[in-house]
């Protein structure tokens, strides 16, 4: 369970660089150098609206990685990127009052599934597949083993970029403030892959 939540990326390149009061631009290119670096893991590109409301390419980390981040762009200010990373990864306890509020995000979710004609969350693909020997908890550890997904349930890049996942971005209010939440979805092309994929597994039991 720690391994997952060490691993789970939780803040944008973006927002780490509002905390140290540094340029986005400019941090992009330090640290995509770091980025080639083999110990520094699977970096997920994503994006997010400034305060302009404008769509700004950045990155996600994992609360490791942006602490290495923090260390390279300002460590005069890397206490207080520590502090903000302990308390996003805080669980948050769920109020009458949140699961109120949530039941519009869930809604607003669906919309966004909607919009993405074709493609599918994972687990209505195992849904679809309809098979015995293959149910939602394996499907995911087949694509953990088989390194298709990080153990975050992030898709690896090279991945996204043969076509065969999405990963959307959807951006919600929570508490008062702007949130993102990312969600990997399964493309055409990506649910021919692992049809058959998956086919030649449940052969075999």
């Amino acid at each position: 369970m720690n391994d997952l939540v060490e691993n789970k990326r939780i803040i944008s390149l973006y927002d780490i660089c509002k905390i140290l009061n540094v340029r986005h631009t400019n941090s992009k290119i330090k640290v995509e150098k770091l980025h080639k670096e083999p110990s520094f893991e699977e970096v997920l590109k994503t994006s997010t609206l400034n305060n302009n409301n404008v769509k700004v390419e950045t990155y996600s980390y994992t609360k490791k990685q942006a602490i290495v981040i923090g260390a390279k762009l300002n460590d005069k200010l890397l206490m207080e990127l520590i502090n903000k990373l302990e308390e996003l990864n805080k669980p948050k306890k769920l109020t009458v009052q949140d699961v109120i509020e949530m039941k519009p995000k869930a809604n607003f979710v669906d919309k966004v599934f909607d919009t993405y004609k074709g493609c599918i969350r994972l687990g209505d693909f195992v849904k679809a597949y309809n098979h015995k020997d293959m149910g939602r908890n394996k499907f995911f550890n087949y694509l953990r083993v088989n390194h298709y997904l990080s153990i975050d349930n992030m898709p690896l890049q090279r991945y996204i970029n043969q076509g065969l996942f999405e990963v959307k971005e959807i951006t919600y209010r929570n508490d008062g403030k702007q949130d993102l939440s990312f969600i990997t979805l399964l493309t055409p092309r990506g649910q021919k892959y692992f049809t058959s994929k998956l086919d030649k597994i449940v052969s075999k039991v």
